[in-house]
């Protein structure tokens, strides 16, 4: 098993793909990466998981006919230009809508693909649905939890008080041997960040 990041579009998003037996999962496939088309291509994509419905983490979806997985309430973000920032950013989705084959989870579901098994973590607060998929030795938490950092609050659907819920959650449900895969910046773990982050120091002291 092998998981690597491409680091995609302006906003520096960080896209996963994980990798076994010539089988993958794609996480968060932004802007600018068709390049996965060509790296991909002796790979069989079993799915595309998406952490949260904004422009720098669904833009590529369109790049592979697989199943799209995402919250049920992030869904939405999927078709509405203004929940995804779009609008925002004043540009078009590089996917057609009409094509899209969108599977829908609740919070704290298993979601089994093949060979390949994920648990989901709703955490909310970056945006209404945002979800962090635990994978083995690994978590892969979004917007919501970065290096030092934590998800932005002012977008659609974001919440201060929810956030800090979210935070409160991850700390309890990620364990110190556990990489946590973000979806801006470098990997971290949850010692460091109960020690040096001050999003986590504040709602924890």
């Amino acid at each position: 098993m092998a998981i690597k990041k491409y680091v995609f579009g302006s906003f520096q998003t960080n896209c996963y793909v994980i990798t076994e037996n010539k089988k993958a999962i794609i996480i968060d496939p932004g802007q600018n990466s068709s390049m996965l088309i060509d790296l991909l291509k002796d790979f069989e994509v079993l799915a595309i998981l998406i952490t949260h419905a904004h422009i720098d983490h669904i833009d590529g979806i369109g790049n592979f006919n697989c199943p799209i997985y995402i919250s049920e309430l992030d869904r939405p973000g999927l078709f509405d230009k203004r929940i995804s920032l779009y609008t925002d950013c004043y540009c078009e989705p590089s996917f057609d809508k009409s094509k899209l084959r969108v599977k829908t989870f609740k919070d704290n579901e298993d979601i089994l693909i093949d060979e390949f098994k994920f648990h989901t973590l709703l955490t909310p607060g970056h945006t209404l649905g945002s979800t962090c998929y635990f994978y083995k030795n690994v978590v892969f938490t979004g917007d919501t939890l970065f290096r030092l950092s934590s998800g932005r609050t002012d977008f659609y659907g974001g919440s201060e008080i929810e956030m800090a819920k979210s935070l409160k959650l991850l700390v309890n449900n990620i364990n110190k041997d556990m990489k946590i895969l973000p979806g801006h910046d470098d990997e971290t773990d949850i010692e460091f960040e109960k020690r040096y982050n001050p999003y986590l120091k504040k709602i924890t002291n």
